[in-house]
């Protein structure tokens, strides 16, 4: 099968790509020109500012399921889910900064660093279905001094497998990034870092599972997504975030929409469409659909558990904002952690 053998080519220099510092090393020069910068960090700061919804998002949904340290003062440093939630019921803060850390010290901090790992040529391509899921999320706040959020994350980048049960991935690497962020009005700043790319997978051992991979894989879709440019860091990006939510029931959390329809391009035009019969849910909307699925949920056990959302480059201008993602509806299934991304 002459498109097979060009799938299985494409695979493995994708994954060779995948196994060289130089990608690292040149996403991280994106992020250091586009991202790492005194704008950026204004742009952040006004974006929590307007959404005072993100610090009871924060403190009922997201510190149960992931990992904080949130040091108050060098006294008192809260590491339980518990302790948290009863230390700021009693203790509201009483200053902007901070409850400015506690509005962004969620997943909604990861959203701007996706488009910087996702392209044709870059950590996750849409032409090969290829997602990146979170396995470890930690958070550090300090309130102390120099208040600012630290999170630092790793994320396993998968591709269907092509082998039976249906759905069963194969992982192609693990990528670990970090990032600080700091409202503090003195001097505002963010910096997104990726530090490390571990291959998962050797072209030359694993040469019967690469080729039951590109057997799944579609060639119009492949060279349908080669063309398609890279999402751009805006509020365009913030505003596709919260389109994805909207082909989801609320309490499934994020698919893709590449996952389901073989073969979809110019999937943004479709949103268009839609938007102009859809209204947006506002943060109110969001956080009450959250605590409903909490109802439903709130025998099950917390772990990590992948959620998608879909990047496009086109989006009605605005300034959304971002959706908490809420927990699965599958009994079987783990909680959420972070909101993934899936083409």
């Amino acid at each position: 099968d002459p498109f097979l053998e060009i799938a299985e080519q494409k695979l493995i220099s994708y994954i060779g790509d995948l196994n060289n510092p130089a990608l690292l090393n040149r996403l991280n020069d994106q992020l250091a020109t586009e991202c790492n910068n005194p704008d950026s960090a204004l742009q952040l700061c006004h974006y929590y500012h307007e959404r005072e919804n993100l610090r009871e998002y924060t403190l009922d949904s997201e510190v149960p399921r992931m990992d904080y340290q949130i040091m108050i003062s060098d006294e008192l440093i809260l590491t339980k889910a518990d302790e948290i939630q009863q230390h700021f019921r009693l203790n509201p803060v009483d200053n902007l900064v901070d409850d400015m850390l506690l509005r962004s010290s969620n997943q909604s901090l990861l959203a701007d660093i996706f488009p910087i790992i996702t392209g044709p040529d870059k950590i996750v391509r849409m032409q090969f279905h290829a997602n990146a899921v979170a396995t470890k999320c930690r958070l550090v706040l300090d309130m102390r001094r120099a208040r600012s959020s630290q999170v630092d994350c790793t994320m396993t980048i998968s591709i269907p497998s092509g082998r039976s049960p249906p759905n069963t991935k194969l992982n192609l690497a693990e990528v670990r990034f970090m990032i600080q962020f700091s409202p503090e009005p003195s001097g505002p700043y963010v910096n997104y870092q990726l530090l490390s790319l571990k291959p998962l997978i050797d072209v030359h051992a694993d040469d019967a599972i690469i080729r039951s991979a590109a057997e799944a894989l579609d060639l119009h879709h492949m060279e349908a997504m080669e063309e398609e440019m890279s999402p751009t860091i805006s509020d365009n990006l913030r505003d596709n975030f919260l389109d994805s939510v909207m082909f989801t029931d609320t309490a499934t959390g994020f698919k893709s929409a590449l996952k389901e329809i073989d073969g979809i391009v110019n999937v943004s035009k479709k949103f268009s469409i839609l938007k102009q019969h859809l209204a947006l849910p506002s943060g109110d909307d969001i956080l009450h659909a959250e605590q409903q699925s909490f109802v439903r949920d709130a025998d099950r056990s917390t772990t990590i558990h992948e959620h998608t959302i879909m990047l496009h480059e086109s989006a009605p201008t605005g300034h959304a904002p971002r959706p908490p993602p809420p927990p699965t509806r599958d009994p079987s299934a783990p909680k959420p952690i972070i909101g993934g991304l899936l083409m």
